[in-house]
């Protein structure tokens, strides 16, 4: 069944999607959401077609003619009252929430859209993986029958088949994940080089575009992951993170106040590289390694 996985079959078959995705937890989707970019557990439309790099209307149309289909994993419109308690972890205005509710995509309707969008890079990206894993879930499958001939063959034929069989599969299972290793050495050194291409210190809104992120939705992300705090409208890291040589502050005058301003060293550069990589999150030069 998994060899009937693949681009076209993601995007024609809602039983084939459905295969999918019931294979699947909660994490795994977001796992696999986190390698295409940033997201929050409840997005609009808008929010869905900036995710997967389309436009509003693109993203609107596959959600209208696909409706039943991702209503069964969570699309639809909620009550005020439900928004109030389900956004309460996100960056929304609690107190503008419309009175009629507002239509959300959940995660995992999230990653149907995904298969289902086709002129969409980042959709591409995510079909690819998925298939790439039920590839390696049906090679696994035929490494077992093939173990299975070379130990239990009735005829000295077939049990030499099930070996040559066998050493076939390891074999492309070794090529491919050499070429992964290959692929992460390459775009992390290239990340690592620009790194090193910058001045001494740069600014958060500067890291933040490696990532493909805005500076207020970068400094969320470190405040979430108790990197740094504001304090009187400034970034500050915390204590743990401290006098480690991450940053540079100076200050400035304005025509009322001397204000401090925060950069990232190269050393602290590399220290939120690792963090973020920890969590799935890299720069967007990682995500389009060079040839």
């Amino acid at each position: 069944m998994r060899n009937l996985i693949n681009k076209e079959s993601l995007v024609n078959s809602d039983y084939i999607r459905s295969l999918v995705i019931r294979e699947k937890d909660d994490k795994a989707i977001m796992n696999m959401l986190k390698k295409l970019g940033s997201f929050v557990d409840y997005m609009t439309i808008d929010m869905a077609s900036k995710f997967y790099k389309v436009e509003y209307s693109t993203l609107h149309k596959v959600c209208e003619r696909n409706i039943d289909e991702l209503k069964r994993y969570g699309v639809r419109v909620y009550k005020k009252s439900e928004l109030e308690k389900i956004l309460i972890g996100q960056v929304v205005d609690l107190e503008n929430l419309p009175n009629r509710g507002m239509k959300l995509i959940p995660p995992r309707a999230l990653f149907v859209i995904g298969l289902l969008l086709r002129k969409s890079e980042v959709s591409e990206k995510l079909r690819e993986e998925v298939v790439k894993i039920a590839m390696g879930e049906d090679r696994k499958y035929q490494k077992g029958l093939a173990l299975v001939d070379a130990i239990e063959g009735k005829t000295k034929e077939k049990r030499l088949n099930g070996v040559n069989e066998y050493a076939k599969l390891v074999a492309i299972e070794e090529r491919e994940e050499l070429e992964e290793v290959i692929s992460t050495l390459k775009s992390k050194a290239s990340y690592l080089d620009k790194i090193l291409g910058y001045d001494t210190c740069i600014t958060t809104t500067t890291i933040a575009d490696d990532y493909g992120m805005s500076a207020r939705s970068f400094n969320k992300l470190l405040h979430e992951m108790k990197i740094q705090y504001k304090q009187s409208g400034v970034w500050h890291l915390y204590m743990d993170y401290k006098d480690k040589g991450y940053v540079n502050v100076t200050y400035f005058e304005t025509k009322n106040n001397i204000v401090p301003s925060m950069k990232w060293t190269h050393k602290g550069i590399l220290f939120l590289y690792n963090k973020l990589k920890s969590v799935g999150i890299v720069p967007i030069m990682e995500n389009n390694p060079p040839s």
